[in-house]
């Protein structure tokens, strides 16, 4: 099991006022399980949003070169 930390895109489709409206998020995590945790507290907690709104289409690993600006 590896402990690196690893650059996420994550492409997807959220639900805001009836409409479905697309998203990317870039996040750093150790794993994609926490990942999802991570993208579901986030998006929710901004937009008010429960999981159902959120449907993920894409995940994928950034190259080393294209980092998370914080």
């Amino acid at each position: 099991m590896s402990s690196e930390v690893k650059n996420f895109l994550v492409k997807g489709y959220m639900r805001v006022k009836g409409e479905w409206k697309f998203f990317t998020f870039k996040s750093k995590s150790l794993n994609e399980k926490m990942l999802l945790e991570k993208l579901y507290t986030e998006l929710g907690g901004r937009n008010k949003l429960k999981r159902v709104d959120i449907k993920v289409e894409e995940i994928r690993i950034l190259p080393e070169g294209e980092g998370i600006e914080r």
